[in-house]
C-alpha cells in the first residue's frame, strides 16, 4: 500500500519552529480548536447571510406596504378634493356663477364654515379665458382669508398649462406647491347639473397637507418638504432607522415636493438579535463538541499513549524489560500495545542470548587483552635474552690460552712474562665486565618476565571491583616499563629521558597501570620505527594537575615518531584501530582509555600532524604528591637511560 503524502499545509505546519516541540495532546488540541474555529466561522457566515437576507426581505416588504398605504392615503386626499370639486362643479348655480358672478351664491356657499365643513382650505373658480372670477384660501386656525396664498393659488390656476390640462381632462387630481405649502387638489370642468352647457371654466378645490393629518391617519410622524428634486424611495440613515420618502406630483407629473417619515428597523433589530443568539448557540455547540472530542481523544488515545510513553521511559531508566498491561482493546491502540509487548518479549529473549554471547566475547577479549599485554611485556625479555649471548661472547679465548701457556713455561723471559700477565689481566677484566653486563641484562629480563607473569596471573574479573581503592607509586610503575623502549625488538636505539623529583602516589591498580604504560610506550616505539628516524627519542615527565576539581598525577609521554593527522584523531580510541596497515589491531588505546576511565582517570592524545610526533597524557587520581629523597627504580641524575 502506497504511503499517503502529507499535504502542503501539513508540511508547512511541521516546518514551524514550535510545532515539533509540542506534545501530541497539545497538537491535537490546536488542531481541534482550529477546526472548531473554522467551523464556527463558516456556519456563522452562512447563518448571518441567511438571517440577514430573510429579515431584509421581510423589512423591505413591511416598508413597501407602508409606502403603498401612505401613497394610497395621499392619493386619496387629492381624490377627495377632486370629488368635492366635482360635486360643486356639476351644479347649475355654479355654472351660472362662473358665467356671471353674483353675491347670493357667494354669500350662501363661499365662507369659512362651508369650506371647513367640506374639508377644503381653498376654492378657485377659473375661466378658460382667464377673466378673474374668485379664489379664496382660509387659514384653518384663524378662519381668516390668506391673501398671499390666494394670490399664489390664483396665479397657479391661471397658467396655460393648468387650463390646457383641465380642458384635456375634465376631472383631474394632483398636487400644488404654493408659497412653500403643499396642496392636494382636484379640478373639474363646470357644467349644469344635467351636464348641459358649454364649460367656460373649471372649479379647483384643494386641502393643505399637514403632518397632523397623516400622523392621525397613518400613525407616522411625517415631514412635508416642498422642495423639488428629492429622490423618493427608502433611505437607510443608520442600522436602527429607515427614511421613507414619497414624491408628490403636479398636474404635469412633475415632482413638486415629498412626504418623508422615519421607520424604526425593529425587524432588522430582531433579526440581529436572533442572529447573535444563533451564533452564540452555534459557538456553544462547537465548544461542547470540541470539548467532548478532546476529552474522548484524551481518554481513548492520549492517555494510553502517555501510559506507553511512561512505561518506555521507565524501561529506559531502569533497564528492566517489562510488558505493559493489556485492557482488552481491539483497536489500533490495543494492536500497538500488543505489538509492544511482543517486542518486549523478543527483546528479553535477545538480551538473554546477548548476555551469553557477551560473556563468551568478554572471555575472548580478556584473553586477547592479556596476550596483547604479555606480548608487550615479553618484547624486552626476548631482546635482552638475544643480547646476553653477545655479551658473553669471548673472541680472544685462544689468545688467552696461549698467553697462559707461555706464562707456565719456565723458558719465557721476564719482560715477555710481564706483557703476557698484563694481557691476561686485561682480558679477565673485560670478561668480568661482559659477565656483569650479561648479569644485569638477565636481571632486567627476569624483572620484565615477572611483570609478564604478574599480568598472566592477574584476574581480569577483579578489574572493576576495587581498582580505585588500590594505591601505587606512579614513578616505580613508569620506570618498570621503560625497558620496553630501551630494549625493543626492532633493534632501534631509542633514547628515553625521564626526570622527576616527586614521589607520586596514585589510586589505581599497579598491574593495570603498568599494562597501560607498556601499551603507550610500545605505540611510541612503533611510531618511531615507522618514521624511519635513527635518533628516536621518548621523553617522560610527571606533573600534578587538576581535572574537573580532582587532583591527579599525570604522566606525559612524548615521542618524535610519525604522529597522526587530524582526520584520524577521533578514531584512535576505536577498538582495533591502528594508523599502520601492517599492524594487527589489538585492544591498544581503546582498552587503555576504558581502563583509565574505570579508575577515574583520563587519557588524551595530541599531535601537530603527520611526521610531527605525538604526546600522550595519562592522568590518574592522586593520593598525595610529596618530595622523595632519591630516585626510586629510575635514574634521578638526569642522565639518559639507554
Amino acid at each position: 500500500m502506497a504511503e499517503a503524502k502529507p499535504s502542503r499545509a501539513g508540511k508547512l505546519i511541521r516546518r514551524l519552529p514550535l510545532w515539533s516541540a509540542l506534545s501530541l495532546a497539545q497538537k491535537m488540541g490546536i488542531v481541534l480548536a482550529s477546526a472548531g474555529f473554522v467551523m464556527f466561522g463558516v456556519i456563522a457566515l452562512i447563518t448571518s447571510a441567511i438571517v440577514s437576507e430573510k429579515f431584509t426581505a421581510i423589512e423591505r416588504t413591511e416598508l413597501s406596504t407602508g409606502i403603498a398605504r401612505t401613497t394610497a392615503y395621499l392619493a386619496g386626499l387629492a381624490g377627495a378634493s377632486q370629488k368635492k370639486s366635482n360635486d360643486w362643479a356639476l351644479r347649475t348655480d355654479t355654472f351660472e356663477f362662473i358665467k356671471g358672478r353674483n353675491q347670493g351664491f357667494i354669500a350662501e356657499n363661499i365662507n369659512f364654515a362651508a369650506t371647513t365643513a367640506t374639508g377644503i382650505d381653498t376654492i378657485s373658480f377659473v375661466r378658460f379665458d382667464k377673466r378673474p372670477v374668485m379664489t379664496v384660501f382660509y387659514n384653518r386656525e384663524s378662519g381668516a382669508l390668506d391673501p398671499a396664498m390666494i394670490r399664489g393659488v390664483d396665479a397657479a390656476m391661471q397658467t396655460d398649462a393648468m387650463i390646457a390640462r383641465v380642458k384635456a381632462d375634465p376631472k383631474s387630481a394632483f398636487y400644488l406647491r404654493v408659497r412653500g405649502k403643499l396642496l392636494a387638489a382636484g379640478a373639474t370642468q363646470i357644467t349644469r347639473s344635467d351636464g348641459s352647457g358649454t364649460p367656460e371654466g373649471f372649479l379647483m378645490m384643494a386641502r393643505e397637507l399637514r403632518p397632523a393629518d397623516l400622523r392621525e391617519a397613518l400613525k407616522i410622524d411625517p415631514v412635508f418638504d416642498a422642495a423639488a428634486g428629492l429622490t423618493p424611495g427608502i433611505h437607510f440613515k443608520d442600522e436602527g432607522i429607515a427614511k421613507v420618502r414619497i414624491g408628490l406630483y403636479d398636474q404635469e407629473s412633475r415632482q413638486i415636493g415629498s412626504v418623508t417619515y422615519n421607520v424604526e428597523r425593529s425587524i432588522m433589530a430582531a433579526g440581529r438579535q436572533l442572529q447573535q443568539m444563533m451564533i452564540a448557540g452555534i459557538a456553544l455547540l462547537i465548544v461542547i463538541l470540541v470539548v467532548v472530542l478532546a476529552t474522548t481523544l484524551k481518554r481513548i488515545v492520549i492517555a494510553p499513549l502517555r501510559n506507553l510513553e511512561g512505561h518506555v521511559t521507565e524501561i529506559g531508566r531502569t533497564g528492566e524489560l517489562a510488558v505493559i498491561g493489556v485492557d482488552g482493546r481491539r483497536d489500533e491502540i490495543g494492536s500497538l500495545t500488543g505489538g509492544f509487548n511482543q517486542m518486549i518479549t523478543q527483546l528479553v529473549d535477545l538480551r538473554a542470548r546477548l548476555e551469553r554471547q557477551s560473556f563468551l566475547i568478554g572471555k575472548n577479549q580478556n584473553a586477547i587483552g592479556s596476550m596483547h599485554n604479555v606480548k608487550n611485556g615479553l618484547s624486552p625479555v626476548t631482546t635482552l635474552l638475544s643480547l646476553i649471548p653477545q655479551k658473553l661472547g669471548f673472541a680472544g679465548k685462544h689468545d688467552l690460552a696461549r698467553a697462559l701457556s707461555e706464562l707456565a713455561s719456565s723458558d719465557t723471559e721476564a719482560v715477555r712474562r710481564q706483557q703476557l700477565a698484563a694481557f691476561a689481566s686485561a682480558t679477565v677484566d673485560n670478561l668480568t665486565g661482559q659477565i656483569e653486563a650479561a648479569r644485569e641484562m638477565a636481571s632486567e629480563a627476569a624483572r620484565s618476565l615477572s611483570q609478564v607473569v604478574e599480568t598472566v596471573a592477574h584476574d581480569p574479573a577483579k578489574n572493576e571491583a576495587g581498582m580505585g581503592d588500590a594505591q601505587c607509586d606512579l614513578i616505580a610503575v613508569v620506570a618498570a616499563g621503560l625497558s620496553i623502549a630501551t630494549y625493543n625488538d626492532h633493534g632501534v636505539a631509542i633514547a628515553v629521558d625521564y626526570v622527576d623529583e616527586q614521589k607520586r602516589m596514585i589510586c589505581g591498580s599497579r598491574v593495570l597501570i603498568t599494562q597501560i604504560v607498556s601499551n603507550v610506550l610500545t605505540n611510541a616505539v612503533e611510531a618511531i620505527v615507522a618514521s624511519g628516524r635513527e635518533d628516536g627519542k621518548i621523553t617522560v615527565r610527571g606533573e600534578t594537575v587538576t581535572h574537573d576539581g580532582v587532583v591527579m598525577e599525570q604522566v606525559v609521554i612524548t615521542d618524535n615518531g610519525d604522529g597522526f593527522a587530524d582526520d584520524v584523531a577521533v578514531q584512535l580510541f576505536d577498538r582495533g584501530f591502528s594508523t599502520r596497515n601492517h599492524k594487527d589491531g589489538g585492544l591498544g588505546l581503546h582498552w587503555c582509555a576504558n581502563t583509565l576511565i574505570a579508575m577515574g582517570g583520563v587519557l588524551s592524545l595530541h599531535s601537530d600532524g603527520k611526521g610531527q610526533g605525538a604526546t600522550v597524557r595519562l592522568a590518574i587520581p592522586a593520593v598525595s604528591a610529596v618530595p622523595s629523597e632519591a630516585a626510586q627504580a629510575a635514574d634521578r641524575s638526569g642522565n639518559t637511560i639507554r
